[in-house]
């Protein structure tokens, strides 16, 4: 992921290169990018848009949607400023939003090597002969297509050699970096949409936050900008920026290799669907790979993910919504008074479907055997589904007798988050025996049964 740095250097606005003040970018993971400056970069009050720089080591840097978070005067009436940065190019200076058009992009994720699991090293070690070989395989890059403009490769990098007169030691290491090719110019928001949707995609497989280390854009058909690498950073939306560096492949939900012969299409249909699912992706991971102890909001945040996903799949006709529009006229009609008032606010949204209605929905469309083993008796099952999400949302005393206890209560949130998986699995085209040998063999999937079997 993006690591702590400060720049010092000069800052200016693209329609005044003369008037320059002094300042300090800072980039703080977690809490994200601020350039602080002693003086002012104009007499307005108005934020600029874009701001630009040149470091003290002589590097271009081009400040994007900056917003002004404190201003002060010193005693002696030097004017202070705080800006908050959303994103950060370095190595080259942009005038406008509009000149931020690219065509090509790459991107670096933790995990990513851990998840490919494809080493490009060969050691041979004799330990009779004191002999180590390494060899370092050329490794063909993993080539895809995403949608009708853009096309992509993720390639085997090796780094970390140098040669030195004493060589004391030797570091190599492997870096895989994906590449888009994009046969049009598109603007950087959209740029870093792709790169989002790879963070979530990874973040599903992986079972753990993902986080770009790396995001480098250029623009091969404008003259000057022709093999300029441009760095990108920008503030992430998540606050916890913990993630790990290195993870057994076995131990996520899936792997490269789980689903290498159907790569192209599955991620195709993830970046097809990942905006429409992305209140349920939300949801998923922060109750997923959430650390912290387990509670009732868990249950009820995978209740919520679960009637989302419905809603997604089963989006009511406007035809039937006008139906029954007319027919609570119809019936408020012959009332009046409060009972009137009353019974419109009742019957508001009495065409959506209940919970138990959307569970049933989604058992009959995206259980799995294990799933269907797991639950056991399923209308025993979703009625203390609703029961407990009847009482946790209103705290209803009536309902507290027959609440689940935590113990209880954490095993059907284990399934519920199972099938809630199958169901995101099944969307974006997992067949039954990828699900089977993820069920079966996935060391993430098969503890998070295990811990439901034994509770």
């Amino acid at each position: 992921m993006f690591t702590d740095f400060e720049v010092k250097g000069q800052w200016f606005q693209p329609h005044d290169l003369t008037k320059k003040v002094a300042g300090t970018l800072r980039f703080e993971v977690g809490i994200g990018m601020s350039l602080e400056t002693i003086g002012s970069l104009s007499s307005h009050d108005e934020d600029p848009e874009i701001i630009l720089g040149v470091s003290t080591e002589g590097h271009h840097y081009t400040l994007i949607d900056n917003l002004t978070v404190q201003s002060h005067f010193s005693s002696k009436g030097i004017p202070t400023r705080k800006y908050s940065i959303h994103e950060t190019i370095k190595n080259g200076h942009f005038s406008s939003i509009d000149e931020l058009y690219f065509d090509c992009a790459y991107f670096q994720f933790n995990l990513l090597e851990e998840w490919i699991g494809k080493s490009i090293f060969d050691i041979d070690e004799s330990f009779a002969n004191r002999i180590l070989e390494v060899k370092t395989n050329q490794t063909d890059a993993i080539e895809f297509s995403i949608d009708d403009i853009t096309e992509g490769k993720i390639h085997f990098n090796r780094t970390g050699l140098s040669r030195q007169r004493l060589q004391k030691k030797i570091v190599l290491e492997q870096e895989n970096v994906i590449e888009l090719e994009f046969n049009q110019l598109i603007s950087l928001e959209s740029l870093l949409e792709y790169q989002r949707k790879f963070q979530y995609f990874l973040t599903l497989a992986t079972a753990e936050n993902v986080f770009p280390k790396k995001i480098e854009v250029t623009n091969t058909q404008v003259q000057n900008q022709q093999n300029q690498i441009l760095e990108v950073y920008f503030t992430p939306h998540a606050k916890d920026q913990t993630s790990v560096e290195s993870k057994i492949d076995k131990f996520m939900l899936f792997n490269f290799k789980n689903i290498e012969s159907r790569f192209e299409s599955i991620l195709k249909n993830w970046f097809l669907k990942c905006d429409e699912l992305q209140p349920v992706i939300y949801l998923l991971f922060n109750n997923l790979y959430n650390k912290k102890k387990f509670s009732s909001f868990s249950f009820l945040a995978i209740i919520q993910a679960l009637e989302t996903f419905h809603r997604y799949l089963n989006q009511t006709p406007e035809s039937t919504i006008k139906k029954h529009e007319a027919r609570v006229k119809r019936i408020s009609d012959s009332l009046t008074g409060k009972d009137k008032k009353w019974i419109k606010y009742k019957l508001k949204y009495a065409f959506e479907p209940s919970l138990q209605d959307r569970l049933n929905n989604i058992l009959d469309n995206y259980s799995t055997e294990i799933v269907l083993k797991l639950i056991g008796n399923r209308d025993d099952f979703i009625a203390a589904v609703v029961n407990d999400r009847n009482f946790y949302t209103h705290y209803d005393r009536r309902l507290e007798n027959t609440k689940m206890n935590i113990s209880e209560l954490m095993r059907v949130t284990g399934i519920l988050q199972l099938l809630l998986i199958t169901c995101i699995l099944v969307e974006i085209g997992f067949d039954e025996d990828q699900l089977l040998e993820i069920h079966k063999n996935g060391r993430h999937v098969s503890h998070l049964i295990k811990q439901v079997s034994n509770n």
